[in-house]
């Protein structure tokens, strides 16, 4: 469904027989679209000419008589959107655009930005038009700071919505090609503080990153950068990390020394899949001047209705560089003196398929715990480490749970049993 559009779909072609659909709506003229049997055998017809953010009802007649009726209200536009499409200039739009702008891009469309940083240093949000597939963007990296390096940020938000994004090279070789290190990151050396409240990623597609998702540099010195959420909702994650040296996590967030103090305060993931990453979740590591600090809060991590597999192991058929460090899932060094005192990871509906030992040390965590854990699982390919077996553990292995994961479906086996677990989207 878009802003102004709609695909009406029904279940059979055979039970069938319609000549027409109307839509109505208060205060607005019926739209009334004959249906041909080329509608009836494909089971759906499009309907145009729509207003955003309006209720409608569709009926659906045979020789004058309604023989089926539906509402819906289609989504509500943003005021004063930007919209655009791959004809336009993202990173000027992006950069030019005031605080505070919604940048809308079109659907079922490429944008190549594979070899160009485009700076965010304001609240903002980026999303794909609803009503088609999400645009794809090829991007070498988000920076949320400004290109002047030494120019203070304070935002509210940045949000990222129905968009997939990729670190391929865009036209590369998919086999051979060395994508690009991340999809967000926040610059590099520059005497600054950094102030971020919200990070959002929303029913996103995340794949294809020589390094992580979201980085901080080694080279960030000198920067004060605090996060106070990193929210990842209903997104597919995939392809992260190809075994480069030194960065060791899909979120990799470090402060090293007392020039370097890189924080995020909450940890969000829910209704996600994330499969094929070469290394760790998460790597957070307190710097110096954070460690026993009351001024830096202990890190939040909740996950929920999440599907995990194949975490350490490299996506099959790429490029991949020669690192073999290891690194836990989780990697909290210095944020708590004790396991006890240290981070929590609070996890509940979510199961773990097959856990590799590429980059992937066997222990999950390195000074982090479970915190809650509420109906969650793990396979028999996950390590036995004493922390693992904190989850439940199901007699089966990642294909028995998973029997189509071979195609990256992680539907959940009925013989499994698991009620209300995993990321909802295998279970529509």
């Amino acid at each position: 469904m878009g802003y102004t559009s709609i695909i009406l779909k029904w279940a059979s072609s055979e039970s069938v027989q319609a000549d027409y659909m109307v839509i109505t709506s208060s205060g607005t003229s019926n739209i009334v679209k004959p249906i041909a049997q080329a509608d009836l055998e494909a089971m759906s017809l499009p309907m145009e000419g729509l207003s955003s953010g309006v209720t409608y009802k569709a009926y659906m007649g045979y020789q004058g008589n309604v023989v089926s009726t539906i509402t819906f209200t289609t989504p509500e536009k943003p005021a004063g959107a930007i919209e655009i499409d791959n004809t336009a200039n993202l990173k000027t739009v992006i950069e030019d655009a005031p605080a505070g702008s919604t940048i809308i891009l079109a659907a079922g469309q490429d944008y190549n930005y594979s070899n160009a940083d485009i700076y965010i240093d304001k609240n903002l949000t980026l999303i794909g038009a609803p009503g088609g597939t999400a645009p794809i963007v090829y991007i070498r990296q988000f920076r949320l700071c400004n290109s002047d390096m030494t120019v203070d940020v304070d935002i509210d938000e940045v949000r990222f919505a129905h968009i997939d994004f990729t670190g391929m090279i865009y036209g590369a070789d998919f086999a051979t090609g060395k994508p690009q290190n991340s999809i967000i990151g926040f610059g590099t050396n520059g005497a600054r503080t950094m102030t971020i409240d919200r990070i959002n990623l929303e029913s996103c597609t995340a794949r294809h990153c020589h390094i992580a998702m979201i980085m901080s540099e080694y080279t960030m010195d000198q920067v004060d950068l605090r996060i106070g959420e990193i929210n990842i909702d209903d997104c597919l994650i995939y392809d992260m990390g190809r075994q480069d040296g030194g960065f060791n996590s899909l979120i990799h967030l470090n402060s090293w020394d007392g020039n370097q103090k890189i924080y995020c305060g909450k940890y969000t993931i829910t209704n996600s899949t994330i499969h094929h990453t070469a290394h760790g979740l998460i790597e957070a590591r307190a710097g110096t001047e954070q460690k026993d600090n009351p001024e830096y809060a202990l890190p939040q991590v909740d996950i929920s209705n999440c599907t995990f597999d194949n975490l350490g192991v490299t996506y099959p058929g790429v490029y991949t560089g020669t690192n073999v460090s290891r690194r836990s899932v989780f990697t909290f060094y210095n944020w708590g003196p004790t396991d006890a005192e240290g981070v929590k990871v609070n996890i509940s509906n979510s199961v773990f398929g097959a856990v590799g030992n590429i980059n992937l040390q066997d222990s999950p965590f390195a000074i982090a715990m479970w915190g809650t854990r509420e109906n969650s699982f793990r396979s028999t390919d996950t390590p036995t480490e004493d922390r693992w077996l904190m989850l439940t553990t199901k007699d089966l292995t990642a294909d028995q749970i998973f029997p189509d994961r071979a195609q990256f479906n992680y539907r959940i086996a009925d013989e499994a049993a698991m009620i209300g677990v995993g990321d909802p989207r295998w279970n529509e």
